[in-house]
């Protein structure tokens, strides 16, 4: 049964969209794919960017109603072909998407009870009303492997005027998802405060102990050589200026969609962040410019041309070649993932006419705008301790933010939407706090040891907490019982892309 709250119209059109299985929700597929009812013209919906680059490929069905109405669609012979094609979609529990104007609803496509197959031949469109959710036994018809089969499809319309104490249930469902973690948030803020504390109080009776074995007329000769080893360019200067420009963009980039998705502006359209991600990405590219021209200057570099390419095709050279291995395997599997022509044409343009010339700008204006220079050589001595990455810094920032990389996880992966963006604010400013002050102690003792190369040390010690998310990620897929080509394509190579960002942000919190 679809229930659905919606505006009184003369005609409800309803639009097929795709199947999916309930365990993989991106691996979708057209709707008649599937031996079901169909017009005799079929006729694609037009569709938004964000719907296009979610699988969305909406089409024309018999569905339509403008009163309560229950009415036989067409009967069909199902060959034993068509049954085996059911009972496979059945044990991989598929699911159809319809469409209501802009408004999604899902349903089953059958169940099986005792080893016994049934096809959900009747569907329910409810409208103005909330009942129960599950489905009437007369819904279904039993399935059974023989050469024909003949199926009846029909389907319920019921329009009756809603209640306003179920309309106000509704709406105050978001009020209790945001009660049911807010005590979550209240304890990660007050561990986050005593860790911090302890963090500071650590740092001053370091520095309190070190000042206390420098002799008087030693002290500011050792001073000034932390000063210097601190001041020192890293090495490859080039990667860790472009990391810092993209890092910036990104940070930038995510707080805006964050802040755009308080106001509710995703529930409007499938796939509306999505959409929105990218023409954003597109016109923060100076900021990519500015910062990694103005890093790079002052570290001392001279390629800038090379630096300019290295930030402005970092991204979107990994996602297009993301897109590109996707596209190919979503193309022989005949899957509705696969992005369309119109899309890629879009973000081309997009890439080409905005993107380019504004990163170029960019960075151009951030060398011009920066006077400072870091020393141009580093001091040559010996370091005696060999470079020690510390991974387990990694591990206090992720379970800091566990318990949201989850809930992030259910609703990319799975069919729920979410959309307390509010939540995801507070914990991303509490991982860059965190990630901040272990950076504070670890770098303050390489330095103390004089060793220069504190910079990559803090990124790879920092961005340690992307490698215990991805570790996440693998217990996850297995947890969630993922399977198929598709899918793990999607899920992995998506997952490694936002842990690169992870990198990417943290670093701008450790360097700043």
């Amino acid at each position: 049964m679809i229930i659905l709250f919606f505006v009184q119209v003369h005609t409800l059109d309803v639009y097929v969209n795709n199947i999916f299985p309930i365990d993989n929700p991106q691996e979708t597929y057209p709707y008649y794919s599937l031996p079901f009812c169909e017009p005799k013209d079929l006729i694609e919906i037009d569709q938004s960017l964000g719907e296009s680059l979610s699988g969305d490929r909406k089409m024309n069905s018999l569905y339509a109603f403008n009163t309560s109405i229950e009415q036989v669609i067409c009967t069909k012979n199902l060959t034993k072909g068509d049954i085996q094609l059911f009972m496979k979609v059945i044990d991989e529990e598929y699911y159809a998407e319809f469409y209501i104007f802009d408004t999604r609803l899902h349903d089953q496509i059958g169940r099986k009870i005792n080893n016994t197959y049934y096809l959900k031949n009747h569907i329910v469109f409810n409208v103005f009303k909330t009942p129960s959710k599950w489905a009437r036994d007369s819904d279904f018809v039993e399935l059974q492997i023989q050469n024909k089969q003949e199926v009846e499809f029909s389907f319920s319309g019921i329009m009756k005027d809603v209640m306003g104490k179920n309309l106000k249930g509704d709406l105050l469902e978001d009020d209790a998802m945001i009660e049911e973690f807010l005590p979550l948030l209240i304890g990660k803020s007050l561990i986050l405060l005593i860790l911090i504390i302890n963090i500071c109080y650590q740092l001053r009776r370091m520095l309190q102990r070190d000042f206390i074995r420098l002799p008087d007329d030693e002290e500011s000769q050792d001073w000034k050589q932390i000063r210097q080893v601190a001041l020192m360019p890293p090495s490859n200067r080039i990667i860790m200026s472009a990391l810092l420009g993209m890092g910036i963009q990104f940070v930038i980039l995510i707080s805006i969609l964050l802040a755009v998705g308080l106001y509710g502006v995703y529930e409007i359209h499938k796939g509306s962040i999505k959409s929105t991600g990218i023409i954003l990405y597109a016109f923060t590219g100076s900021l990519n410019g500015y910062h990694t021209g103005r890093y790079y200057k002052y570290f001392g570099g001279k390629s800038w041309m090379l630096n300019i390419f290295i930030a402005m095709s970092g991204f979107p050279g990994s996602l297009a070649s993301i897109l590109v291995i996707q596209n190919i395997i979503a193309y022989f599997k005949g899957s509705t993932i696969q992005i369309p022509f119109q899309a890629i044409y879009f973000i081309s343009f997009l890439f080409i006419v905005v993107y380019v010339p504004l990163t170029f700008i960019g960075a151009i204006s951030g060398r011009l705008r920066t006077i400072d220079q870091l020393p141009k050589n580093r001091i040559k001595h010996q370091i005696d301790n060999p470079q020690r990455f510390r991974f387990q810094y990694g591990l206090i920032p992720f379970l800091i933010s566990f318990v949201e990389l989850h809930v992030i996880l259910e609703s990319t992966w799975g069919y729920q939407n979410f959309h307390q963006y509010f939540v995801i604010i507070l914990s991303l400013l509490q991982l860059l706090l965190i990630v901040s002050c272990l950076s504070i102690i670890q770098t303050y003792r390489q330095l103390n040891r004089q060793d220069y190369r504190w910079q990559w040390a803090s990124f790879i010690n920092g961005g340690s907490c992307a490698l215990w998310i991805f570790l996440y990620l693998i217990y996850y897929f297995r947890d969630h019982h993922m399977h198929g080509l598709i899918q793990s394509v999607y899920f992995f190579s998506y997952g490694i892309l936002a842990c690169a960002v992870l990198c990417w942000v943290q670093l701008v919190s450790q360097y700043h």
